[in-house]
Parts: C-alpha cells; sequence; structure tokens
C-alpha cells in the first residue's frame, strides 16, 4: 500500500512546486480507512484510496465534514487502540481546513514508500 501526498495550491502547477504539508504513510492509510464508514464517508475514502485526487473549494467542506464525523463517532474506550489512524484523520482535517481558510485545493497522490 503507498503512502499519501497532500500539497495545496491554486492549481496542479503551483501544487507540484510545494512541499507536501502532509505525509501519511501506508499503516497510517490503512488504520485510518478502517475508521471510515462507506455509507457516511465517501469522499475520505476516494481520498485515502486514490491514486491521484484534487479536492476543491466545492468538495472540501464535505470532506471535512465526513472526517469529523469519523473522528467523534471514535468511542474514548476504544482510543488506545485507535490513536494513530485517529491522529491521522485529524492531521488530515487540519489539512483540509487549512486549504479552505485560504482558498486553495488539496491535492493527493500516492507513492510506494
Amino acid at each position: 500500500m503507498p503512502a499519501l501526498l497532500c500539497t495545496l495550491g491554486t492549481d496542479a502547477e503551483d501544487a507540484a512546486l510545494n512541499r507536501p504539508v502532509l505525509v501519511l504513510r501506508a499503516a497510517e492509510v490503512a488504520g485510518a480507512r478502517a475508521l471510515l464508514d462507506p455509507q457516511l464517508a465517501p469522499l475520505a475514502l476516494t481520498l485515502l484510496t486514490a491514486w491521484q485526487a484534487v479536492f476543491g473549494a466545492s468538495r472540501l467542506p464535505m470532506l471535512r465534514a465526513e472526517l469529523q464525523q469519523a473522528l467523534a463517532r471514535i468511542a474514548a474506550a476504544d482510543l488506545p487502540d485507535t490513536l494513530v489512524p485517529a491522529l491521522a484523520l485529524q492531521r488530515l482535517a487540519t489539512t483540509s481546513a487549512t486549504a479552505q481558510e485560504f482558498g486553495l485545493n488539496l491535492y493527493i497522490r500516492a507513492e510506494d514508500e
């Protein structure tokens, strides 16, 4: 399973010049996917399974909402076992919020580790 690299930019060329703002290793991606319900988080699952994807202004609010709902569904008793995947989802939610706040697109690409 590949690692996911997330960059921000106004367009693909701009994002290609920027350093990744978030890197999720394969184990983090697998754990985060396990926390997501396909019925409730289709955009988040798309992001975590895509080799390449772009999330712009129209999809970022929905993505953020899905991630926040997934985080809210984690029971406190389960947190010790799901801490690393939960933190991966939280970092992804924060990255999405930053993109939305600054009016940038979120570019996702997968790379083999």
